[in-house]
């Protein structure tokens, strides 16, 4: 017998193989997750900044406070609002036996997964496409809006028009829907080279080679052995189990902003009640920008 490891582009998880040495088909087969890791352990939910961009120290505080309402039991909170898939982060400022209620709830901040984005594949408001297509303003693209807040926060230098604290993170959480992306979630593959970096497209085939191996379904990841009477494990049964573990193990990337508490939207409120600098300077802001979604309902007072 001989063992080999299969090479993934993935660290969560190992697939081992037992190929026999005179027949050269696999024997046995086991996925093992890394669950010393926390991002890899899909019952154990976490947040980590993505990618090496320094972010603003308020940034790193409201993560301790979510990964302290994780630990909680508290869930990601889809809005009742807008077209994204927009999920507030809460924590616990109560006891344990107090959790539960709403008044001991602080909303921390504002998460946008960038796969929940209208017309993109996993929106929440009945709103899917594929990444690349036209939203409700021409000119912005599904998977943009997302890096487009974050490079919003970082053009409002010394906060010039008070754009709260925003930055990418990844995000898993068992509540969350994480549906792999494929080629058919985007509309070309210039597009998906832009986006590569931040989401996770699944293999669009199975694990190839070795016509010699048979057919037999192996349905669960734990360790298998094959005895004479059974049939050897297939390609089917390791791309299959494959693509489960990566299903389990998906990060989220979107962006985070800090949850400011407001009035509501400026509507509400007469426009003799702000000064023109004020307005100004979100008006400075969107033409830097290139802003085509500014209106009356998110301006918050």
């Amino acid at each position: 017998m001989k063992k080999f490891v299969y090479a993934t582009n993935l660290t969560c998880f190992t697939l081992e193989i037992i190929v026999d040495s005179r027949s050269q088909q696999p024997v046995s087969f086991s996925c093992e997750n890394d669950d010393e890791v926390p991002s890899c352990n899909p019952a154990r939910p976490a947040i980590e900044i993505f990618g090496t961009l320094a972010v603003p120290v308020a940034i790193e505080h409201s993560l301790k406070a979510i990964r302290q309402g994780f630990d909680a039991g508290l869930e990601p909170y889809l809005s009742e609002e807008g077209t994204s898939g927009s999920y507030i982060l809460k924590n616990s400022i109560g006891t344990p036996e107090e959790e539960d209620q709403e008044e001991n709830l602080q909303s921390i901040a504002v998460w946008k997964p960038i796969d929940e984005e209208p017309f993109a594949p996993n929106n929440p408001r009945g709103m899917q496409a594929p990444f690349g297509s036209e939203t409700c303003r021409p000119g912005v693209k599904s998977g943009e809006s997302s890096l487009r807040e974050v490079l919003a926060f970082l053009l409002d230098h010394e906060g010039f028009a008070g754009v709260p604290p925003t930055a990418l993170v990844e995000v898993s959480h068992p509540s969350l829907k994480s549906d792999p992306m494929s080629e058919n979630s985007v509309v070309s593959e210039e597009f998906r080279n832009l986006i590569s970096g931040l989401l996770s497209f699944k293999r669009q085939q199975p694990i190839t080679k070795n016509s010699n191996m048979l057919s037999s379904k192996s349905p669960d990841c734990s360790p298998k052995s094959i005895n004479s009477t059974k049939s050897s494990p297939s390609t089917e049964d390791i791309s299959q189990e494959l693509m489960q573990m990566e299903t389990k193990n998906i990060q989220k990337t979107g962006s985070l902003q800090l949850f400011v508490t407001s009035e509501g939207p400026i509507e509400n409120f007469s426009p003799d009640l702000f000064s023109a600098d004020e307005i100004h300077k979100i008006a400075v802001l969107d033409v830097r920008l290139l802003n085509l979604d500014r209106n009356a309902c998110n301006i918050l007072v």
